[in-house]
């Protein structure tokens, strides 16, 4: 945090911060706003979280935090964890594992990116898919933060992430790009200051430009938590992770490894070629589902738009550039 932003959040104790919060919260009718919902009042957490993001600045703050809270009551998040019908779609394209905490607690997620089958993947699902399932991993790691506060008895409000950039040789195509820049969007505007450290190791010379691309995207204070290495890179895992939350391919002594590419099953290949099919002809109405699902009415929540009739009382509001994902105020965050 700059000098200056860590003063200006300094400049108040927690508890005052809260306080203002809450009464700005007040002022804005936020209760109106959300429609007869119960909308949940910031802890202290909570609040800290948004002030710390906006660099001190309280409106700012204020503005954020509704319009997170618009996005999580207006596409359901609370049901997301449910099962997901893509989730062997994942398995056969996207190694990763939710396993192990750091040493001070925080949820550990782990990625074999380098072994993504982009190719595949982007034409078996819709952007749409991927971003949603992106919010998914966002409310698995809240609920493990949650439940680690609990054990441990203090605060865990972040998360650690390695990317194994191991077998990579293809630059991602512009899909891939713009779904990892929406991804971006969506933890600066509605997970804020939920990242502890991305470790992208095993990087190889390919990644030097792809990093190129993605680092203007980012608030300067939140590329410093990207840390790229190569192939030696255990020690520096070491000071975040202990070796008994870290598996053995990474030189811990964790059992629990990541998992490979696993084979799409025999019954789902069928599913993927008739929506691989409807994409590519444009169709992307069936959604998550194919004809004989969506008969079976086996839907899953479908992400939805931020409805018209938004906070407007909130200075600074946001602007929707997407059917599913909002903007922030304008102006530098991090997450």
């Amino acid at each position: 945090m700059g000098k200056n932003d860590k003063e200006n959040v300094e400049s108040k104790s927690n508890e005052e911060w809260t306080s203002a919060f809450h009464q700005d919260l007040d002022e804005y009718e936020y209760q109106a706003h959300m429609e007869g919902w119960a909308a949940p009042v910031p802890d202290t957490a909570a609040v800290m979280r948004y002030v710390r993001a906006r660099k001190g600045n309280l409106a700012a703050a204020v503005t954020q935090y509704v319009e997170a809270e618009w996005f999580f009551n207006e596409n359901c998040t609370w049901s997301i964890l449910k099962p997901d019908p893509l989730e062997s779609c994942y398995s056969a394209t996207c190694p990763h594992v939710n396993v192990g905490f750091g040493r001070e607690g925080e949820p550990l997620y782990f990625e074999r990116t380098g072994l993504i089958d982009q190719t595949v993947l982007l034409r078996i699902t819709h952007p749409k898919d991927l971003v949603w399932r992106h919010v998914r991993q966002q409310e698995l790691f809240v609920k493990r933060a949650e439940q680690k506060s609990k054990e441990l008895g203090q605060l865990v409000e972040k998360q650690i992430i390695i990317m194994d950039m191991k077998g990579l040789s293809l630059w991602p195509n512009r899909r891939a790009l713009a779904v990892f820049k929406e991804t971006i969007r969506i933890d600066q505007a509605f997970y804020p200051e939920r990242l502890k450290a991305v470790y992208i190791i095993n990087a190889p010379l390919i990644f030097r430009p792809i990093w190129a691309a993605v680092r203007p995207w980012l608030d300067p204070l939140t590329k410093d938590k990207f840390h790229i290495l190569g192939s030696s890179y255990q020690d520096t895992l070491f000071e975040k992770i202990a070796p008994d939350n870290l598996p053995q391919e990474y030189g811990g002594t964790m059992k629990a490894g990541l998992p490979l590419l696993v084979p799409l099953p025999a019954d789902r290949f069928a599913w993927a070629r008739e929506r691989a099919k409807d994409i590519e002809a444009g169709d992307t109405s069936r959604g998550h589902l194919t004809s004989a699902e969506m008969a079976a009415k086996a839907a899953y929540p479908p992400v939805k738009p931020m409805p018209s009739k938004a906070p407007s009382a909130v200075p600074g509001r946001g602007t929707r550039v997407a059917p599913w994902i909002i903007r922030g105020e304008s102006g530098s965050m991090w997450i």
